[in-house]
């Protein structure tokens, strides 16, 4: 091989990339996890905050975090010693790319960085620019159309899609959920909604729904912004809190606790992101800065240029 490209959130790419002489280029599937003193750890659902105590809380997570990480830290630092590779490698951060870290949030959706090194890009989602957007659902345009998906790790959550389907039923609402193969056919029936699917054309869908209930997944939530759709969060794991923060401070959308909801506490949401255009101007805002974030194209161009950079050593024999 001549170079690698790896998840950010996977430490061995970068430490077999160095240990190879490698030209090497991160990617932020998810949330970008670069530090910056204002800004929470990405799985956390704190908002954005750069005064001393937003900073001093910002500083508690992360050795909160350190010490919940210890054991990778621990395996990081082994292996870096036996490549023999010289510097601070010990924690995740540490093994991310000195060249490039390409990231599918954009600038108008993440929160405000005090400091960029010039190695992180936000671009927006890398996928093809053209995809097909034929929708296969008769959607009558006398009534609102909302679009609800948790993902593929979450779509087991029965009791969220009914409770979803139940309010939305009550407001007069048609309700697609598409549950990504994560209910059974006797629960996909008994959801409640006007259709269910495992898996349905996703930007199509958000072109034409009026807002998006979500899990709070950045590619779900890239997709809903560009079109310019209100968002009603879910946030469940992983990165997910981070996203529905960002979702509050830029006003796209509002929050609701996954383990606390109610049929009431949903329908009340819908109806608020229903009946204030503010919120799907302010979706729309977002939106149009990812059509012109570069995405897959200038993705690809950063990391050919990066490859380019050739090390003049050459990798260690195998």
């Amino acid at each position: 091989m001549e170079a690698i490209i790896g998840d950010q959130m996977e430490p061995a790419a970068g430490l077999v990339a160095r240990y190879l002489h490698l030209p090497f280029v991160s990617i932020a599937c998810a949330l970008p996890i670069e530090r910056d003193v204002g800004i929470p750890l990405p799985f956390l659902s704190w908002p954005y905050d750069t005064s001393p105590g937003g900073i001093r809380r910002n500083q508690g997570g992360e050795r909160v975090a350190r010490l919940l990480l210890s054991e990778q830290r621990r395996l990081i630092r082994r292996w870096a010693a036996h490549f023999g590779l010289e510097g601070a490698f010990e924690d995740l951060q540490s093994c991310l790319s000195d060249r490039a870290t390409i990231a599918q949030t954009t600038e108008s959706f993440e929160f405000p960085r005090t400091a960029n090194s010039g190695t992180l890009h936000l671009l927006g989602p890398l996928r093809d620019e053209n995809p097909s957007m034929d929708l296969p659902y008769q959607v009558d345009p006398e009534k609102p159309f909302v679009f609800m998906s948790l993902g593929t790790l979450q779509g087991h959550r029965y009791r969220l899609f009914r409770s979803a389907a139940t309010a939305c039923r009550q407001l007069g609402v048609q309700l697609l959920v598409a549950h990504c193969g994560g209910l059974s056919k006797r629960q996909a029936a008994a959801v409640g909604a006007t259709w269910v699917t495992d898996f349905a054309p996703q930007r199509a869908v958000m072109e034409r729904a009026d807002l998006c209930i979500t899990h709070g997944g950045l590619n779900t939530v890239m997709d809903a912004l560009e079109f310019g759709k209100p968002l009603l969060a879910l946030p469940i794991a992983f990165d997910q809190p981070g996203v529905s923060a960002r979702i509050i401070h830029h006003g796209a959308g509002l929050r609701l606790s996954p383990h606390l909801i109610t049929v009431g506490k949903i329908r009340k949401a819908l109806a608020k992101l229903l009946s204030d255009t503010g919120y799907a101007k302010r979706a729309k805002d977002i939106g149009g800065s990812i059509t012109t974030a570069g995405g897959l194209r200038r993705a690809a161009s950063i990391i050919e240029s990066a490859v380019r950079q050739r090390v003049e050593a050459e990798p260690i024999a195998r």
